[in-house]
């Protein structure tokens, strides 16, 4: 029988972060929970460019708007961190772990008091939508100031903690999943070019391959 894992119980609004019906004047929440410009609790730094031919390989990751986009020897911020869509991708988020390389197509999001944890300003910035903020001809690009007047529903610190532990939990089945499909891919890859050269038998087992594909194929 399959285990499953139990989701920490939260509060329906937890997930609640939208912009909309968030408003500066709204009244005391009794559990605690606040309504807060985004410049209020995290600020927005811009990323700096590092071209595909500066980039040295190396173990850090380099992220564009669109996500990670290549590997550097050197970082530019201390990892743990979060990746904000400046241009191209507004809004895009994504994570990383380690130190990393941010280019000049985001921002990169630090929580400015210890109140905010920085894995839930994560999810509280990827439950934004920041795309109606982009220009409307050209390259879409996020403004920061009008970013940054954004406003969120901010619980307590204790809660955030919850919220991300029941957020991660779903987060790590989406990246097991994709792990696995990107093996599956490498599978395909591999079959498709035996089954091109040698193709089945009556029995739907490889065949040896014709004498002119092995001699090519041959040191």
């Amino acid at each position: 029988m399959t285990s499953r894992k139990k989701l920490p119980a939260i509060p329906t609004a937890a997930i609640a972060l939208d912009d909309v019906g968030a408003k500066a004047d709204a009244p005391a929440d009794p559990n605690g929970w606040r309504v807060a410009q985004l410049g209020e609790i995290c600020r927005l730094d811009y990323g700096a460019a590092l071209v595909a031919s500066a980039r040295r390989g190396g173990s850090v990751p380099v992220y564009g708007s669109g996500g990670l986009v290549g590997h550097h020897d050197e970082a530019l911020v201390k990892g743990a961190g979060i990746i904000l869509g400046r241009k191209g991708n507004v809004g895009s988020t994504s994570w990383c772990d380690s130190d990393f390389w941010p280019i000049d197509t985001t921002f990169y999001a630090r929580p400015i008091h210890d109140d905010v944890d920085l894995r839930w300003l994560y999810f509280a910035l990827e439950a934004i939508d920041f795309r109606n903020l982009s220009g409307a001809t050209g390259v879409p690009s996020l403004n920061r100031r009008d970013a940054l007047e954004r406003h969120v529903k901010v619980p307590p610190l204790a809660i955030q903690k919850r919220i991300v532990r029941t957020l991660s939990i779903f987060d790590d089945a989406i990246e097991k999943a994709l792990a696995v499909a990107r093996q599956q891919v490498e599978v395909k890859h591999g079959r498709v070019n035996e089954l091109m050269t040698r193709g089945l038998d009556s029995r739907n087992r490889f065949r040896d391959p014709p004498p002119d594909v092995a001699d090519e194929n041959t040191p």
